[in-house]
């Protein structure tokens, strides 16, 4: 399993993966006005990809002029959820699965306003377990919309078709059986989406009574189930929340990766330039308190000159004390994997509660040792949480209230993270790093330009 955040040319990028799907596409998203992107949907779906597409019902997409039908009308599947005027919650999710492995998901929403936020997306590819759960849910929200949304026909009623076509079954009365079909055809008949139960009826008329059988508890066990019957938005909370976890997970891999972008050149250019700066900034000092001496107007520009000496003297000596490990180029690929794959297991954020704290105090061990480029030690934390000690809040079985209450928490953790990323990224520090090319000839014209600065200051002393 491999993921990825991206930060520009995000509609570029979900358009990408979407036209090389091969086999299925199932998108839920709360917001889609984007043609370009639902144009690339259509385009998979004449070519024989399964789409299935779940948006709000809401008039901002029904207003939005896109022909969403096109995708049910070529055997594909459409669902408006929800409606804000009959006090049904509105869908939130913003996911998108692809080939039943790749996942795309974050703040992004698909309208062509969001191609001028600052939004992101995080993609996960080759994650056939992960992408099974999304559509899991996916399905059941699939099940309980298109069900519940036929006038007359309830789950009820379905369900109790089912039971007499089992019991039908299980004492072998074909004539019967038959009888119950055609009544349970024309019932499924009302509904939007009935591939489950079509699937049913065609087992039965095969005579596979076994599947069928076996097909049947599993509807009535999924759908007499108290916990999505009675909270019909747990499915919905529990897609977004594994979602969020996805995102709070990359986006805190790739805050860290900066970090340690800057503090790798920082520590460089100490070790490099540190002490040339040093001498220019303490004969910065001297000369600006000999001037200060005798005109009262330099003695502010001494303060600070005096100020800049200090605070760059700490931080050089902090600085020479950090010792980073030299590591070959493999080592670093390998330094970062290692990394990641112990943020998945480990990050405070989206651990289950009572393992919280102990999530944290590694975590900060982690973060160390991976600033240090410590393989060792990373390789050391990594074999211990594979143990198997903390498990993700989205893995178990909670109350609509506690549920509720991870996604709201996680919610403003995406914010927050999206926020110090976009100011790390919109840095002059990070701008120029990222533009140097080389940093072995980068350091060498600095310190070029250093020398040249030294040399001035030292003539410049003692010419006065």
């Amino acid at each position: 399993m491999e993921t990825q955040a991206f930060f520009e040319k995000i509609q570029d990028r979900i358009i990408e993966e979407i036209l090389n799907a091969k086999s299925s596409i199932h998108i839920a998203v709360a917001w889609f006005t984007d043609n370009d992107i639902f144009d690339a949907i259509y385009k998979k779906a004449k070519e024989g990809v399964r789409v299935e597409l779940m948006i709000a019902n809401d008039s901002i997409n029904r207003n939005s002029g896109i022909q969403y039908h096109l995708i049910s009308d070529i055997g594909g599947l459409f669902l408006m959820v929800g409606d804000i005027k009959k006090n049904e919650s509105l869908m939130h999710n913003k996911f998108c699965v692809i080939d039943n492995k790749n996942i795309i998901t974050g703040s992004y929403n698909w309208s062509k306003k969001a191609q001028k936020n600052s939004e992101n997306i995080t993609i996960v590819s080759d994650a056939d377990e992960l992408a099974s759960q999304f559509i899991k849910e996916f399905n059941k929200l699939v099940e309980k919309y298109s069900i519940h949304s036929v006038g007359d026909v309830d789950i009820l009623t379905i369900i109790k078709r089912l039971n007499i076509l089992k019991e039908m079954i299980e004492i072998k009365d074909k004539d019967d059986i038959d009888s119950q079909i055609s009544k349970f055809i024309n019932i499924i008949n009302k509904l939007q989406y009935n591939n489950n139960l079509y699937e049913i009826v065609n087992f039965i008329k095969n005579g596979n009574y076994d599947i069928a059988l076996n097909k049947i508890d599993t509807f009535i066990d999924l759908y007499t189930s108290i916990t999505i019957y009675n909270d019909p938005e747990i499915s919905e909370l529990n897609l977004e929340l594994k979602s969020l976890e996805i995102q709070v997970g990359v986006l805190e891999e790739e805050k860290v990766e900066i970090e340690k972008l800057l503090h790798t050149y920082n520590h460089r250019h100490n070790i490099e330039v540190g002490e040339i700066i040093r001498q220019i900034l303490l004969l910065r000092r001297e000369l600006l308190k000999k001037q200060a001496f005798n005109d009262k107007e330099k003695e502010q520009k001494y303060e600070e000159a005096k100020q800049d000496y200090e605070n760059f003297e700490q931080d050089y000596n902090d600085s020479k004390e950090m010792n980073i490990c030299d590591v070959t180029e493999a080592e670093k690929l390998e330094i970062k994997a290692i990394f990641r794959a112990c943020c998945k297991i480990c990050h405070p954020d989206v651990v289950s509660e009572e393992f919280k704290q102990d999530a944290n105090a590694i975590f900060i061990k982690l973060k160390n040792s991976y600033d240090k480029n410590d393989i060792s030690s990373l390789k050391s934390l990594y074999e211990n949480l594979k143990s198997g000690k903390f498990t993700l809040s989205s893995s178990q079985k909670i109350k609509i209230n506690q549920l509720l209450n991870r996604v709201v928490i996680l919610r403003g953790k995406v914010k927050e993270l999206s926020v110090i990323i976009y100011n790390l990224m919109s840095s002059e520090a990070y701008r120029t790093i990222i533009s140097i090319e080389n940093w072995d000839d980068h350091f060498k014209d600095l310190k070029i330009q250093l020398f040249e600065e030294l040399n001035r200051l030292k003539n410049y002393k003692i010419e006065k």
